[in-house]
């Protein structure tokens, strides 16, 4: 699946699908189904992403992520062995972000979707909600 090659041959994939002149009929139907069908990838990735980008946060994402994301025993299995599901860069940042982490500090939202309402070929959505209700 193009999917697995990530989010550039995505993209490559669904420009493409625009182009059956170039790909033919077939490939152009088979190609864009990249623009309605996109597989999630692993949360680890996600949530080590968000870490990245918010470098000044210590806490965990949200409080019902802890005991699956945040754990020492899941933080072990993370840094330690690969996952089919998780990429390199997965391990790579958590294994950066694990040290600085404090899986009891003020978390960022007051709760979280584990898994995204939706993907795209370059990112994906969660549904959160902030400590004030919102």
């Amino acid at each position: 699946q193009i999917s697995s090659l990530g989010p550039v041959a995505v993209k490559v994939g669904q420009t493409l699908s625009q182009r059956p002149d170039l790909v033919g009929q077939d490939a152009a139907k088979a190609l864009k189904r990249l623009q309605t069908q996109n597989e999630p990838f692993d949360n680890t990735l996600a949530f080590a992403a968000l870490h990245e980008s918010l470098d000044f946060w210590q806490g965990p994402v949200a409080p019902n992520l802890v005991q699956e994301y945040y754990s020492d025993d899941v933080n072990d299995a993370n840094t330690d062995v690969a996952d089919e599901d998780c990429t390199n860069l997965a391990q790579t940042l958590w294994t950066r972000h694990n040290k600085k982490i404090d899986p009891e500090g003020p978390t960022l939202f007051a709760k979280m979707t584990p898994d995204p309402v939706a993907c795209a070929s370059l990112g994906q959505v969660y549904q959160a909600t902030l400590h004030n209700g919102t």
